[in-house]
Formats: C-alpha cells, structure tokens, sequence
C-alpha cells in the first residue's frame, strides 16, 4: 500500500448532533415517506386486483340464452 492510499482516507466527515427539533422534523419525513410507499404500493395492489377481475369477466365462458 502506497503513503497517499493510507493518508488520503476519503471517509465521511464526523456530524454535529442534531437538536431535538432537527430530530423530530427528521422522523416526520420518514413517517412521511414511509406512508407514502404504502399508500403506493396500495394503489398498485387495487389497480391490479381490478385489472385481475376484469381478465377474469374477459375470459369467462359465456353463456347465451336461446329464443325458443
């Protein structure tokens, strides 16, 4: 291993802690972005379980009534 390689150590800056404010708006987001994720993935599973009955009325034999 050369010099620069071990002088040269890209790691990540120390952080300040963060205020209890900081902490709470934080949290939040991810609360946020947490519900966000599900009310997609919900819209998706709808959307599916629509597209899913439709096929199945599409594809479902038919049955024709005969005039006498």
């Amino acid at each position: 291993m050369r010099f620069f390689e071990i002088t040269n150590n890209h790691s990540v800056a120390p952080t300040k802690p963060q205020t209890s404010a900081q902490v709470r708006i934080r949290s939040l987001q991810q609360q946020k972005d947490g519900v966000n994720r599900a009310l997609q993935a919900e819209r998706k599973r709808q959307r599916i379980a629509r597209a899913q009955q439709s096929l199945a009325r599409a594809t479902a034999p038919t049955t024709t009534i005969e005039q006498i």
